[in-house]
Parts: structure tokens; C-alpha cells; sequence
């Protein structure tokens, strides 16, 4: 089957990489000039390795990609950093049991209470009864008001604006579920890696169009015709699409009213990410994720070349990862 596919980014490059294995003639088209999507990197000519323009690591539980990258032949990473949150001017390491022992800005009641209930959360498989319930009222209800307003408040607000006190608590539960102590990181960088699963697909005879913008999809003859910005036409039996849904409702011809109108529906929310390159470290005492419990602050500061070791030369870079919710 020939099949098309729009955007280099991990999924596009995941879907190409299980197409061309079995057989399928796979065509991926990037409008940006190397794979990666959001994970692309940037990089120093003194560094070894590129460094991603928006933050990005695995959790252990990412067996989906770690399984790509031991076939594709790329190494991960795995160290345990240090998660720290920064309250009324003072840093407090919390990223385990015994931390969450010594959090003295919450009572020993209200530390068993987080306690209990992120072990509860990491061990239950049940996750459709929380669908029906805020995680601001589940949170408030097992960790206790206290809890809320000081760990998981100015953390949601900032990162989900006014949707805050919307989010399900089946995605607290999610994210309790999927986090591990340690974390995961490709060597040479997320692009690195996203070449490497090209360099793959290519030997198997996939193909690949960069710096080409598709502009339009519509039904043709019995196929997809896949039209491109610069002039150029490709006839598909399928086609892949991996754009933002705005993006994709916008070259997207003849799609159904009733799907066109279901998708459009989807609420999204963006982020906007500055990377700081310092002259001197940012965050003692290896902390490598910083959360700043501050209502007055909008901006997580996130210390990424000086404290997880990352290659980028003979010395590595003071990197600084902030971002807010827009």
C-alpha cells in the first residue's frame, strides 16, 4: 500500500518506521528541514550533542518508545535527577516517600494523607470512576485543603489557566501512573534519535520530503491526492496526518460535517517555552526540575545541562528550561 505521511515528528516517524517493516511504500513529508517535530533540537558549535527547543525526557513506563529505540539501534539514557518545589523563597527536595516524610510546610496528618493517596493512585487500574470527578475535588477530598493550596494549586493554575479547575482526576491519575523516579534521555538528544529511526525507515525504502508544506488533502479518483506548496502532487491510498487538528481541519477537503464539527470541538492549549543559557549554574544541589509554588509566578524554571549530565562538550552548558501556559 502507498501511503503518506505528514510530519517528522515521533509519531509520524513511529508510524513510517511500523509501515515500511511491513512492506508498505511510506512517503513522509516535514515542512521544517530535519525529523524530530517538537523535539527538535538546537546546537552549539562547541557541543557534542543538540539540545531540544521545547524540554523533553521518558519516564521508565515509556515502553512504547524505548522499544523503538532498541530496535532502531539508539541508546536511552536512564538517571535518577532530583525534583525540588520552591515555597516562600525556600527550595524543598519532594520527588520521594521519604521527602514527602520531611515536608515540614505540611502537617504529618496531611503528609500521610498525599502519601496514602498517591499509592493509591499508582496502584488502582481503575481510572473511569474519576472521569466523573474534578482532580481540584478529588485532591482537596484525600490530601485535604492544605495540600491543594500548597503542592497542587498554583501547579495547576499555571500550568492549565482557566481551565484549571476542570481537569478530570483521571489525568492526576494518569500522570501518577506513568511517573518514576527515574528518568530517560537518548543519547546525542531527541533529534539524534529521530534520526536514527529515519535512518531506519529509509533501508527500508521509505522516503522522505523535508522543507515541503502540504497544503491540501482531498478524495481523488478512488485514492488521496496530497498536494504540496510548491506545486507538486502525490496520489496515496492513505495518508497519515500527525498536524495539530486546526492544522489539519485547514488542508483537509470533503471530511464529513459531523466529524469536521466532533474535532473542531477539541480544546487545546499551548505553552511557551525560553531557553536560557547562563554563565554561571542556576539550581544548586543537582535539582534538575524546579517547581515554583508561587501564585504571583508564571514561570518554571528547569535546570537541564548542568545537573543530568548531558554531553553537550568540555564543558556543559548552563541551560535553563522556563515555561508557562498560554
Amino acid at each position: 500500500m502507498k501511503i503518506g505521511i505528514i510530519g517528522a515528528g515521533f509519531s509520524g516517524l513511529a508510524a513510517a518506521y511500523e509501515l515500511s517493516k511491513r512492506n508498505h511504500q511510506v512517503y513522509v513529508f516535514e515542512k521544517e528541514g530535519v525529523p524530530g517535530g517538537l523535539a527538535v533540537g538546537f546546537k552549539q558549535t562547541h557541543w557534542k550533542w543538540t539540545m531540544e527547543k521545547h524540554y523533553h525526557h521518558l519516564f521508565v513506563s515509556d515502553w512504547a518508545i524505548r522499544n523503538l529505540a532498541k530496535e532502531v539501534g539508539h541508546k536511552i539514557i536512564f538517571k535518577r535527577p532530583k525534583t525540588s518545589v520552591f515555597i516562600d523563597g525556600n527550595f524543598y527536595q519532594l520527588d520521594s516517600a521519604l521527602s514527602l516524610f520531611c515536608f515540614n510546610r505540611l502537617s504529618l496528618i496531611d503528609r500521610l494523607r498525599v502519601g496514602a493517596s498517591t499509592f493509591f493512585l499508582k496502584i488502582t487500574p481503575f481510572w473511569k470512576p474519576l472521569e466523573a470527578v474534578t482532580a481540584e475535588s478529588f485532591l482537596k477530598k484525600t490530601m485535604g485543603e492544605k495540600s491543594w493550596r500548597v503542592l497542587w494549586q498554583p501547579l495547576f493554575e499555571k500550568k492549565f489557566g482557566k481551565y484549571a479547575d476542570k481537569i478530570p482526576a483521571s489525568w492526576f491519575w494518569a500522570r501518577v501512573q506513568k511517573r518514576s523516579p527515574q528518568l530517560g534521555y537518548p543519547e546525542g538528544g531527541f533529534e539524534s534519535f529521530a534520526k536514527s529511526i529515519e535512518k531506519n525507515v529509509k533501508k527500508l525504502g521509505g522516503r522522505f520530503f523535508y522543507g515541503v508544506e502540504v497544503v491540501e488533502i482531498s478524495k481523488r479518483n478512488g485514492g488521496l491526492l496530497l498536494r504540496t506548496k510548491n506545486g507538486k502532487s502525490f496520489k496515496f491510498e492513505r495518508i497519515i496526518c500527525t498536524l495539530p487538528t486546526p492544522f489539519f481541519l485547514k488542508i483537509s477537503k470533503g471530511l464529513p460535517e459531523g466529524y469536521k464539527k466532533k474535532i473542531a470541538n477539541l480544546k487545546g492549549f499551548g505553552a511557551v517555552n525560553l531557553v536560557l543559557s547562563l554563565k554561571k549554574q542556576f539550581l544548586k544541589d543537582k535539582i534538575y526540575w524546579l517547581n515554583i509554588n508561587e501564585q504571583f509566578q508564571q514561570v518554571y524554571p528547569w535546570d537541564r545541562g548542568t545537573n543530568y549530565a548531558v554531553e553537550l562538550g568540555e564543558k556543559v552548558a548552563k541551560l535553563i528550561y522556563t515555561s508557562r501556559a498560554e
